[in-house]
């Protein structure tokens, strides 16, 4: 059930950015009734790492590093400490472009005129355009947010004069950059596919054919 929400939301906002999403996880059980579990993870980390493992994968994206988890039955220390991680999370995310996002109505009603013919064949590469560069955008924050992290690790590895704590952080370091890498990858290939878009913008039958894949895809949600 939460799977076919999770695609539709994808299918309405696109890309979901490490820098501009936190996930916030509800009703997350206790260790001490985690530890009784005969089949499924037994620690709170456990649990937490299984469903962003699990939500990762259904919107398409690499990672969540904003992560909220809500205990059932919190008590009032708790609560606030959950206000104050969602206040300051909210104020050092991304700001997410509001207009590339559709509602899901938008999204049939466009596919649907591609298909009958009531949408030009400009509206769709414009559409398919958009989606790319939203896309791009996305990815661009990320890379972003990511350089920025790993100048903040660079300094702070220098820093320590204790030499396990120095390696740990130049880990750290190694792995942001190889992130690093990959989100650059991941632009160049966007921009291949948005500059094969803008030169072959008569292709028709390309736009049929998207419009019908994707119509597929929505209706075999709902």
């Amino acid at each position: 059930m939460v799977k076919k929400y999770l695609l539709a939301l994808k299918e309405c906002l696109g890309q979901f950015g490490d820098s501009t999403t936190v996930l916030i996880l509800n009703k997350m059980p206790r260790e001490q009734i985690l530890k009784r579990n005969k089949d499924g993870p037994k620690t709170l980390k456990e649990c937490i790492d299984q469903t962003k493992t699990e939500v990762c994968q259904h919107l398409g994206c690499c990672e969540f590093s904003n992560v909220i988890y809500i205990l059932n039955d919190p008590t009032e220390e708790e609560d606030e400490e959950i206000r104050t991680k969602v206040l300051g999370m909210a104020m050092k995310s991304a700001e997410v472009n509001k207009q590339r996002l559709q509602t899901w109505t938008e999204r049939l009603r466009h596919y649907e005129g591609v298909l009958n013919g009531t949408v030009s064949n400009e509206s769709a590469v414009e559409q398919m355009l958009n989606e790319l560069q939203k896309r791009r955008d996305a990815v661009e924050k990320d890379l972003r947010s990511r350089q920025n992290q790993a100048k903040d690790f660079q300094t702070v590895a220098r820093s320590f004069m204790m030499r396990p704590i120095a390696d740990q952080m130049s880990a750290v370091v190694a792995d942001s950059k190889k992130k690093i890498q990959i989100l650059k990858e991941e632009i160049s290939a966007i921009d291949r596919q948005i500059n094969d878009t803008k030169n072959d913008k008569s292709n028709r039958q390309k736009q049929v054919q998207n419009a019908r894949e994707t119509l597929q895809r929505m209706k075999a949600l709902f």
